[in-house]
């Protein structure tokens, strides 16, 4: 299965869905997790460390919206979502 990490836009929002341990037990279990560029700034989490717990980063939210079959969370729910 296909997960994405979106970088929230909310002004002043710090949290992410997935820290970079729990992307790497999503990953361990098989998975593929794409992780928008940025996600994790605020939270305290870089790009280099989601990448080492073996995600794909991406460079926008529409990249992740666009994988064929993805799981995203949006708006506080997992959903299917096929936008391109």
């Amino acid at each position: 299965m296909k997960f994405g990490i979106l970088k929230d836009i909310k002004f002043g929002e710090s949290r992410v869905i997935a820290t970079p341990a729990e992307v790497s037990e999503i990953c361990r279990d098989g998975h593929e997790v794409y992780v928008a560029s940025g996600a994790g700034y605020a939270a305290g989490f870089d790009d280099e460390q989601y990448a080492r717990a073996n995600a794909i980063i991406v460079e926008t939210n529409e990249e992740i919206q666009c994988i064929h079959g993805s799981m995203v969370y949006d708006n506080n729910e997992w959903r299917l979502r096929q936008v391109c």
